[in-house]
């Protein structure tokens, strides 16, 4: 599970990445309401096929804010 903070309401856009810096998954992409929220993340891909266990990383946009 993943917690943010979100300033306003800007359009966000977070998606998990391999230690090889491949895109794995797309875990939101729509406007959030400012304040904190969280993303629970499975172990599965774009085309729901599992994903092999591991480190991973988690980047989020939101206009001027990006956190990785």
């Amino acid at each position: 599970m993943n917690e943010s903070k979100i300033p306003g309401s800007p359009p966000v856009v977070m998606a998990s990445y391999d230690v090889s810096v491949n895109e794995v998954n797309v875990l939101l992409n729509q406007r959030q309401p400012a304040g904190v929220h969280q993303v629970i993340r499975d172990a599965e891909n774009q085309a729901s096929q599992a994903v092999p266990g591991g480190f991973d990383f988690i980047k989020m946009n939101c206009e001027e804010l990006v956190e990785i």
